[in-house]
């Protein structure tokens, strides 16, 4: 039997350099490894486990085991994008295997024994593992499959496939890891280093087979130093491209150029290539980003800085008018000014910013801005800190300025003191915003976008400043959020408003809804699921709603007393009217025509109807069915100390004085009294005796709980 060591070569996989973890190769610090193990190295010591090799690259040498390994350590989560491992060998003595070890245990040989040398090893991962065994990956070993001998290796890395990710800024970066060089030019793709020689070359960019939407590319940069060994570019398909001559290391014109007649089909680009200039040299280069238009969000209390009224002394009175804003942004420290020209006793500009609630400033770095403000009461400055908020931005709420400065005039809004930061916007922040959401631009959807149609409670999203040339769909987690558009602009089949009219509205159970603005349905529906158990349930809708056969709907009254007095409600139900149904199974309600409002109070009588989730006020009434003690519980129950949530389209009960249960009077007088044992709507979850008393710490005993009756031990 041979015996089994633990003699290993550690690596940790890291990003060399210019990459990045999102790289396309994901590289192992070679110089990072060191040998552990009896049997690392040769038999007598005079070759070390793990060395530098003179002809590049690092050498493992082993003896005496079958179990020498390289270990490839401290990998993190997110492998599973990664569908390919590259390992470049080009010299080893004897046979080698490699395989993985799973962070819940266990190992699993992901590539046999290999002999021949001169050519990379490629395993394709997705071949060969799950994408759970991917995301599993704990460690990834080259193991020896030979008694002895040395093995070189120059590169090791992941490999996962070319794509593009536009940030909010209409920007997508190219990795360096996505290029190659052939011909004259060598690329080292760990470093940039572009190095031309002579003869024809290229360094192409390695999208992937299908290619990449540059339908809405409006430019390209190139960041490097050194000598530009540039000549020229090209981008297009295998069957057309269009060359550029002039500027190959940015422009800012492409959009001119991607159309069919020029690149083919240009959202399915192939093909980005640069070729050699006249001049030998080396160029590095530090990144590579393409520029696009994007469709990007911003909340709906946000307005940009444009929209305050800047003031300029002119050395006898405050000007609006003739002179150029001053507002900008400082290159070195990424401040936004205001009123920069400070002299004296004078603060010669400034910013109106009477009426906003607060200034939200997103930045790219850590570092806290802070908020200059002129006090012409006291001719001085005072600066205050912006806080930082958990959904990604700093604010500084103006209340807090308030009571500091009586006569507030906003100058500048900067790093703190002997910092800087990369500040990448700063708004104004309203009261009472109209909509969750703004959505603007066109082209592909930044992570902006993305966030605000996961958001399941918007209600509204403002798309009036889509500028894209055919319609398109956008889809909210929220079902019932409504979109206000431009026409022709977007496809969506239903909650679109397009001058104040919506074709089809169609509103969906407990899932919230809030008219931004008056408008008109031509078609609206409605479906819920009235309880089979109770034959009851509560409804207000926001149009005008025909009722469904087999259901009855009523209002209901309240004068005094313990009873309310309900009333029928024949053919149709108003918009925004709180009603009591009585049915069972599944209800469609619909309206055609109806107009929909912005400003309805949803009262009716003694109801309140709620189009949101929303908390029932103390002393109201929920209509629930508690069950206990053999007899039925429907009915109306006050709401006590706990909180009591309905939701959408429900509604709650008013009765002063009425006490904790109250009378249903139906037309012809017929009178349905509340019974049950609880004297208190519950919560889920609330546990009462049986005389209706709520506890928090039952002690032993028989308790109702959600309507049933429970033993504590």
């Amino acid at each position: 039997m041979r015996k089994i060591t633990k003699s290993f070569i550690a690596l940790m996989l890291t990003v060399i350099s210019v990459g990045s973890v999102n790289a396309t190769r994901l590289y192992a610090d070679l110089s990072a490894a060191s040998a552990e193990g009896g049997n690392v190295g040769n038999s007598d010591g005079t070759i070390s486990g793990w060395a530098a090799s003179e002809n590049g690259g690092y050498v493992f040498t082993w003896h005496g085991s079958w179990d020498a390994r390289i270990m490839i350590t401290d990998i993190k989560s997110g492998l599973a994008i990664y569908d390919k491992l590259v390992i470049v060998a080009p010299e080893f003595t004897d046979a080698w295997r490699v395989d993985v070890e799973f962070t819940y245990g266990g190992t699993k040989t992901i590539g046999g024994a290999y002999y021949s040398a001169g050519t990379d090893k490629v395993i394709d991962l997705a071949g060969v593992l799950t994408t759970d065994e991917r995301s599993s990956i704990k460690n990834i070993r080259i193991n020896t499959a030979s008694g002895s001998g040395s093995l070189r290796i120059t590169k090791l890395y992941l490999e996962k496939p070319m794509e593009l990710t536009w940030n909010d800024n209409g920007e997508a970066e190219i990795d360096i890891t996505d290029l190659t060089a052939s011909g004259g030019f060598s690329l080292n793709d760990q470093t940039g280093e572009l190095t031309y020689t002579s003869g024809s070359g290229t360094l192409s960019v390695n999208f992937p087979t299908g290619g990449v939407d540059l339908t809405n590319l409006t430019g390209f940069v190139v960041s490097y130093s050194g000598t530009n060994v540039f000549g020229g570019f090209k981008f297009g398909t295998s069957t057309k491209t269009k060359d550029f001559y002039n500027n190959p290391q940015g422009r800012d014109d492409l959009s001119t150029y991607t159309t069919a007649e020029n690149v083919g089909d240009p959202s399915a680009v192939t093909v980005w290539q640069w070729w050699e200039g006249s001049t030998a040299g080396t160029m590095t280069i530090s990144s590579i980003k393409l520029k696009a238009n994007v469709m990007t969000a911003m909340p709906g209390d946000e307005v940009t800085m444009s929209s305050l009224t800047n003031y300029h002394w002119d050395g006898s009175a405050w000007q609006t008018t003739g002179y150029t804003p001053s507002y900008r942004v400082n290159e070195s420290t990424n401040a936004a000014y205001f009123g920069v020209d400070w002299s004296g006793e004078n603060c010669q500009n400034y910013s109106d910013v009477t009426g906003y609630r607060a200034i939200r400033v997103y930045s790219s770095e850590g570092n806290t801005p802070r908020g200059m403000f002129f006090n012409s009461d006291t001719n001085g400055q005072t600066a205050f800190y912006f806080t930082w908020n958990s959904d990604g931005y700093y604010e500084l709420l103006l209340s807090s300025v308030y009571a500091s400065v009586s006569n507030y005039k906003l100058i500048s809004v900067r790093p703190a003191q002997g910092t800087t930061s990369s500040i990448t916007g700063i708004y104004m922040v309203i009261n009472d915003p109209t909509y969750n959401y703004k959505i603007s631009g066109k082209g592909s959807q930044s992570s902006s976008v993305t966030n605000a149609l996961a958001d399941a409670t918007a209600t509204s999203i403002d798309a009036t400043g889509l500028t894209n040339t055919s319609a398109i769909e956008l889809t909210s987690a929220n079902p019932n959020c409504l979109f206000v558009a431009e026409s022709g602009k977007l496809s969506n089949a239903n909650n679109v408003i397009v001058d104040e009219a919506c074709a089809n509205l169609e509103l969906t159970d407990n899932y919230p809804f809030k008219a931004p603005a008056d408008f008109t349905a031509t078609s609206a529906t409605y479906t819920t699921t009235i309880s089979t158990a109770a034959e009851a349930g509560t409804l207000c809708l926001p149009f005008a709603a025909t009722i469904p056969s087999g259901v009855d709907a009523y209002t209901l009254e309240y004068s005094s007393g313990d009873a309310a007095t309900a009333t029928d409600v024949t053919g149709s139900i108003p918009a925004n009217t709180p009603v009591l149904l009585n049915g069972s199974g599944e209800a469609t309600f619909t309206g055609s025509s109806v107009a929909v409002s912005a400003s309805a109070t949803n009262q009716s009588g003694a109801m309140t109807g709620m189009f949101e989730e929303s908390t029932v006020p103390t002393d109201s009434y929920v209509l629930q069915n508690q069950t206990g003690e053999g007899e039925s519980g429907l009915g109306f129950y006050q709401v006590g100390a706990s909180s009591i949530t309905i939701k959408p389209f429900r509604a709650y009960l008013t009765a002063q004085g009425a006490g904790s249960r109250l009378r249903i009077v139906y037309p012809g007088d017929e009178t349905t009294a509340i019974q049950g044992v609880a004297s208190k709507a519950e919560a889920d979850g609330d546990i009462y005796t049986l005389s209706g008393v709520r506890v928090s710490q039952p002690k032993s005993g028989i308790y109702v709980k959600n309507g049933k009756k429970v033993v504590i031990k």
